[in-house]
């Protein structure tokens, strides 16, 4: 954690409170830190960074998401056989420019365009599209910054 005096500590999270503050959109979190000098004191302000292990995720426009029928979070897709399936998918991050989520296959057929117009075991004829940027190795770095 990063103390407002700029003081770099580290500790263990003991609380998370389950619902933000509405005028600051912050949540309040209580961090135990050694505090053998007696300097810090209770309630100090503090940014707090919790390492997550890496984990492998695409970026995808956010207007991909839909809900099962059971109201679990996917992307429409295709197997091998190119019949519309559903993904079920975790959202790790949004940023201005799309979304990252995990629980894909490191290769994923989804669908992009019309995936309004198709049904779930629907045989289609996709029209595949190569990015032009890896997103494996940006997802890397996203996640290993503390996604």
């Amino acid at each position: 954690a990063t103390l407002v005096t700029g003081d770099i500590v580290t500790g263990k999270v003991k609380f998370i409170a389950a619902e933000s503050d509405p005028n600051t959109r912050t949540f309040p979190i209580e961090l135990e830190i050694d505090n053998p000098s007696g300097n810090m004191t209770s309630g100090l302000t503090a940014r707090i960074s919790v390492p997550q292990p890496k984990q492998f995720a695409h970026k995808v426009s956010p207007a991909l998401l839909i809900l099962s029928e059971e109201g679990h979070l996917g992307i429409k897709g295709i197997d091998a056989d190119h019949k519309v399936v559903f993904h079920g998918i975790e959202l790790l991050r949004a940023e201005g420019s799309g979304i990252w989520i995990t629980g894909l296959e490191e290769e994923a057929q989804i669908i992009t365009v019309g995936q309004g117009f198709v049904a779930y075991g629907e045989q289609v004829e996709p029209v595949f599209k190569e990015d032009e940027e890896s997103n494996q190795d940006l997802a890397a770095d996203a996640v290993e910054s503390g996604i």
